[in-house]
């Protein structure tokens, strides 16, 4: 078009330039709102960053009773907590927030300040109240004697703590990390786990203060079957009972009665007390006939009832509730009461006592009622180590709330109240529950060498989803891979009673394991593949969720992968989580895996 015919056409003209200055404006505002945002996330990152430290200055200062410390580093936590709050809240954020990609990382960005925020002004507070009024020693025993009122006081705080903690915690599970830019996700998921860490430990603490007082005798004298757990030889619990003990207590005084072997207990020719279908599908009857079997099944809660009617039939003694507990765990304890002299020239420290427990021990004692004897003199010795007073109370706090978290304390009381107020915690030992953002998957292991082959065992599971089907039915696979690190010539170079001397058939040196997968209600299983193959499975429903088993032979030296392959309820979220068996060993967990879609099928 030539200049005259332009000039013939200002209304054009005009609308170019004003489309131009549209376009210009609307890019200064897309930057003006990106450089608003970016300094104002960056600045609440750091607020929140120096929130932690802090966090942990706070515990040290109130465990130590210095209030005039506390007061000052909760007032400095409340004020970074708030301006994270105030720079993740404005308006221009909160417009940012519906940006495609880019929305859910600032909306994760303002759900973490204000989950911070409010654990450092409803949750902090009340917890420090608690430990700079009551120390932590006056809660422990001392010279066998637990303060029962003590316990009592800490209570109401511990309520409110918990309280406030639970909706922190349901409110940081919004988030979904899997949506998040890698610089986003790591921070933040570090953040929730901290969160999952601590609501856990305070969930653990309240339920703990709850039921103590009555559970330690201050409404009448108490009995407790003590399981010492042998992870050498897998139990979903953890082991089998090795050791027993009963442990009473009276208006907070606590004593060690009777003590006993699994080999002291004799079998029954029926389950002592009946057992379902579905129990007796995937675990047998031994579940019901021999204390070793009664922590077969992955539901503490039924461990308990079969070990206290095992303990009746066979001792004539109704224990009022079972509580099971396992080397490393006690390994984790003896950092807080220092080395312990076990006899026979035996000295147990934290570093040495889950391997000598579960593994030294057979050599050191190839005679079993010798053995029986030596775990019988251990048990006495931690028991007056734990009770006399004389441990750091810190590290037995550690040790006891890592011990719990891990599965390796698990607890059962007989008197439903308790039972009821002990269920939902770390310490009940149930199947996972799943949630509205989280799907929970079990993972567990049943010896089935007869030998205490499972201390050279190795355990790593995977977790990976897609959801492609129209109905919304996601798939998950649970990859389980077990790893034997037995020395090639374990047949002969370990004790005949760690091979297991044919007891099941198995060739010495090898380890048979019987493998375990609990789904979520709704789930339905479809096909198990041992190295890639399809294989035979067993299933049956268990507390309402199905429950897979396979078994599995492993050399040494050599690993198997069994895939557990599910199909979920309509709508299930594909965050998953995994419990496990509790090993000698930390068991590597992966979460986060994804499947490929094609057509609607994997």
């Amino acid at each position: 078009m030539s200049n005259d015919a332009a000039a013939h056409h200002p209304r054009r003209r005009s609308v170019t330039r004003a489309v131009i200055i549209a376009g210009s404006l609307v890019l200064i505002a897309v930057a003006f709102v990106a450089v608003w945002v970016t300094i104002r996330g960056m600045t609440a990152r750091d607020e929140l960053a120096a929130a932690v430290p802090l966090v942990h200055r706070i515990e040290t200062s109130a465990i130590a009773g210095d209030a005039s410390h506390v007061d000052s580093e909760l007032r400095l936590l409340g004020q970074h907590t708030a301006r994270a709050v105030a720079l993740t809240s404005d308006p221009v954020w909160t417009l940012a927030e519906v940006v495609p990609w880019l929305g859910s990382n600032l909306t994760a960005i303002r759900t973490s300040a204000s989950v911070a925020d409010r654990i450092s002004t409803e949750v902090v507070p009340p917890m420090v109240s608690l430990l700079t009024t009551t120390t932590v020693d006056e809660l422990l025993p001392k010279n066998g004697t637990i303060d029962v009122a003590s316990i009592a006081a800490a209570q109401r705080p511990l309520k409110e703590a918990r309280a406030a903690m639970t909706t922190a915690a349901l409110t940081a599970a919004t988030i979904d990390e899997r949506s998040l830019l890698p610089a986003i996700a790591k921070p933040i998921g570090r953040f929730l786990t901290l969160v999952d860490r601590t609501s856990d430990t305070i969930d653990g603490l309240d339920t703990a203060v709850r039921v103590l007082p009555s559970m330690l005798g201050a409404h009448g004298a108490r009995s407790y079957l003590l399981l010492s757990l042998t992870n050498s030889e897998l139990r979903t619990s953890g082991g089998i009972p090795g050791a027993l003990a009963v442990i009473s207590a009276d208006t907070g005084s606590l004593t060690l009665g009777a003590t006993a072997s699994i080999d002291d207990l004799k079998r029954f020719a029926e389950p002592v007390i009946p057992l379902s279908s579905s129990e007796l599908t995937l675990f047998g009857t031994r579940l019901g006939k021999w204390m070793e079997n009664a922590v077969s099944t992955p539901d503490f809660t039924r461990s308990g009832a079969l070990a206290q009617a095992i303990w009746q039939e066979r001792r004539g003694q109704e224990v009022d509730g079972v509580i099971s507990i396992d080397p490393v765990a006690l390994g984790y304890i003896l950092a807080a009461t220092g080395p312990i002299d076990a006899g026979s020239g035996v000295t147990l420290n934290s570093a040495n006592a889950a391997p000598f427990l579960l593994s030294t021990v057979y050599a050191q004692f190839p005679d079993t009622r010798d053995q029986d004897a030596f775990f019988s003199e251990v048990t006495k010795k931690i028991f007056a180590a734990i009770t006399s007073g004389t441990v750091d109370s810190r590290k037995l706090i550690s040790g006891l709330g890592r011990s719990v978290s891990e599965g390796r304390i698990r607890v059962w009381s007989s008197h439903e109240n308790e039972q009821k107020s002990i269920a939902g915690s770390d310490l009940a030992g149930a199947l996972p529950a799943s949630t509205n953002t989280s799907s929970g998957f079990g993972v567990y292991l049943n010896d089935a060498t007869g030998g205490k082959m499972d201390y050279y065992l190795r355990a790593s599971v995977a977790a990976a989803t897609a959801r492609c089907r129209a109905d919304s039915r996601p798939y998950v696979n649970i990859d389980v891979t077990l790893a034997s690190i037995a020395p090639l010539d374990a047949a002969t170079s370990l004790p005949s009673y760690v091979t297991g001397r044919y007891a099941f058939g198995v060739e010495p040196g090898k380890t048979r394991t019987n493998v375990y997968v609990s789904a979520p209600p709704g789930s339905d299983p479809y096909s198990v593949l041992i190295n890639g193959k399809e294989y035979a499975f067993v299933t049956a429903p268990l507390d309402g969720r199905p429950m897979v088993g396979a078994v599995v032979e492993i050399a040494p030296q050599k690993s198997t992968t069994l895939t557990f392959r599910f199909l979920a309820r309509p709508h299930a979220p594909t965050k998953v989580t995994v419990a496990t068996t509790p090993m000698s060993s930390p068991v590597e967990v992966a979460l986060g895996g994804s499947l490929r879609c094609a057509n609607g099928k994997l």
